[in-house]
């Protein structure tokens, strides 16, 4: 039997759940925390990313909402030759916005290297 709650036990979603509170929003413990601060910055319009992009990533992190939470994660933070790892720390010391446009930044650096076509040009 799969844990759902395992990854948001980890320091990343944790950070992101404190940062979700806040940014005064409900964190909602059957999602993952990392998706959740995303998608309000993208809401927000704090995404920090070329409008070109905005739809793709905000596509993709919808649509990950429903997928297996450490499938997900270690899409997000796992390192290859084209994307940087994701760190806890990087998140430690952020706003609510600037941890979400780091998380946007890894999907987008993870999204660059592992998606044929992906990104779009501008």
């Amino acid at each position: 039997m799969i844990d759902r709650d395992a990854e948001n036990k980890s320091q990343i979603n944790q950070i992101c759940k404190s940062l979700l509170v806040k940014a005064g929003e409900k964190p909602d413990p059957d999602l993952l925390y990392a998706l959740q601060l995303m998608q309000w910055a993208i809401l927000e319009g704090n995404h920090g990313l070329p409008e070109a992009y905005k739809i793709d990533v905000r596509s993709m992190v919808e649509n990950m909402m429903g997928m297996d939470h450490s499938l997900v994660m270690r899409f997000i933070t796992q390192e290859t030759d084209d994307a940087v790892r994701l760190t806890a720390e990087e998140l430690l010391d952020a706003t609510p916005a600037e941890a979400a446009q780091i998380l946007i930044q890894a999907l987008h650096s993870a999204m660059s290297a592992r998606m044929a076509g992906y990104p779009p040009p501008l």
